[in-house]
């Protein structure tokens, strides 16, 4: 054999036939694979007798040594190209039946917390050509990665879940696909990969009909125009969005006799996109009055939509950090906004509400709806960002009052993350203004909250911030002891 592939086939090809079968059937289980599981699948019944025979013979020939007792007897292809080469030698039919009975065995052995096998079970459907099993394990291990802060898994998954979806029958429901393009957007964002980032959670939010401003695009695709039918340019001007069907992608050079609508000149483009951004946080912001003007009667009026409107919180409260990053302050101020009336429409978390419906309909004292029956983490990191952008315009009476909502006590998942995330909104706040002491204090609590969080851009955005303060006041020598700390997180990432 003239390649490494050629002399590992030669070497499996001088095995017995039982042998060869062995290690073929393992090849579909990983490189490192438990005896019991491979036992337990096996296909040939008669070879079970023999199968610990052949396990020793391919550990005496280094094929596959055996691993740790602990918690049970494995054997690992030592190298992983002759798990690769072993494997391409099974037909494609045995491969599939062979990675369903993986599958299910680990469904059957391990249903008591299946969490730790979310991203083997998506392999393993996803190579037995299940679609609806494999779209169910990938949407839970993208959930779980993103969850743990890894991010770059959490992307892997998900971006193969979109890809598969289409492929699906029945078709994936919309609304399952927009979770998907909103926590693939909000992985990306943590990476600080904005572009990518807006692109999907913009996606999601068009599926969710909660879209962002966007009238038509600043540059028309190359060799097109992009137009718009002048029956529908009165949605540009109430602020909202254009659907897709009435933007149209026509040639750049029309034909002259035909009724279709002219192209909209660059300059017309740029002017409709900037007067639906500034009407659009106009209504946000008018919104945002009634909710403080009237809370018993907005906030919390669509709760039976709860889990949905939260997931449109929590996206554009990201495509808030990207629009900041993207210096476009009209859209980044309209994201705050939004994100609060979002957050609040939801209602107040329903799992630790101290105040009943007579209580609160019964006091005549201004009372924080939301706050009252538990913040939800969606609605504090929404008063945190709003607080911070109202206190740069500047408003910082208004900004001091959005912080002390954000610290409000907070239940639901995610508590710890938008703690940090306030902290750290608050203490970046705290530096604009040139209050020393109370941005190293909120810096620091963000750094501790996201070390336990295993959170490191979270930890780092905090660190990178006190090292600023730090050179601000003339402490150099402490900033440069946690700069030094930023360096070395910043290449372990």
């Amino acid at each position: 054999p003239n390649s490494i592939q050629g002399v590992i086939e030669s070497r499996i090809g001088r095995l017995t036939p039982a042998q060869q079968f062995a290690v073929k059937v393992a090849s579909t289980i990983g490189q490192t694979f438990p005896d019991r599981l491979l036992r337990d699948i096996y296909p040939n019944e008669a070879g079970k007798t023999q199968l610990s025979d052949d396990l020793d013979a391919l550990e005496r020939l280094d094929i596959t040594p055996a691993e740790a007792l602990v918690p049970e007897q494995t054997h690992t292809f030592k190298h992983i190209i002759t798990q690769q080469v072993a494997y391409d030698q099974l037909p494609f039919a045995q491969r599939r039946q062979l990675h369903r009975a993986i599958a299910e065995w680990y469904e059957r052995n391990h249903s008591d917390d299946l969490s730790p096998f979310y991203p083997l079970l998506a392999h393993h459907w996803g190579r037995a050509k299940v679609n609806s099993k494999t779209l169910d394990y990938l949407e839970q291990a993208g959930e779980q990665a993103l969850r743990s802060f890894a991010n770059q898994e959490a992307q892997t998954f998900l971006i193969e879940a979109l890809e598969l979806g289409p492929k699906s029958n029945p078709p994936v429901d919309p609304v399952r696909r927009a979770c998907w393009e909103l926590q693939l957007g909000e992985a990306y964002v943590n990476r600080s990969k904005y572009g990518e980032g807006r692109k999907h959670l913009e996606a999601g939010l068009m599926l969710l009909g909660k879209a962002v401003p966007k009238a038509v695009p600043e540059k028309p695709v190359a060799g097109q125009a992009a137009t718009v039918d002048m029956d529908h340019l009165h949605l540009i001007l109430l602020g909202k969005p254009v659907p897709l069907d009435h933007l149209q992608q026509k040639s750049s050079t029309p034909d002259q006799h035909s009724d279709a609508p002219k192209p909209l000149s660059l300059r017309f483009r740029r002017m409709a996109r900037n007067l639906l951004q500034v009407i659009a946080l106009l209504r946000t912001a008018a919104g945002q009055v009634v909710h403080r003007l009237w809370p018993r009667r907005y906030v919390g009026r669509v709760s039976e939509q709860r889990d949905l409107l939260l997931a449109a919180a929590r996206a554009v409260e990201r495509l808030a950090e990207v629009y900041y990053f993207a210096n476009e302050p009209v859209l980044a101020m309209f994201a705050a906004l939004r994100t609060v009336n979002l957050a609040e429409s939801a209602g107040p978390s329903p799992e630790s509400s101290q105040l009943g419906s007579d209580d609160l309909s019964s006091s005549s004292q201004p009372v924080n709806l939301a706050a009252s029956a538990g913040l939800s983490p969606e609605l504090a990191r929404g008063y945190a960002t709003l607080g911070a952008l109202v206190g740069f315009v500047p408003l910082r009476g208004m900004a001091e009052a959005y912080f002390r909502r954000a610290q409000e006590p907070m239940t639901g998942e995610g508590r710890q993350p938008a703690a940090a995330h306030v902290s750290l909104t608050v203490g970046f706040y705290a530096a604009g203004v040139g209050d020393w002491a109370r941005a190293k204090r909120h810096f620091m609590a963000t750094v501790s909250v996201s070390e336990r969080l295993g959170d490191r851009r979270g930890r780092d955005d905090g660190l990178g911030n006190l090292v600023y303060v730090h050179y601000l006041q003339g402490e150099y020598s402490a900033g440069e002891a946690k700069a030094d700390d930023l360096i070395r997180s910043a290449t372990l990432r």
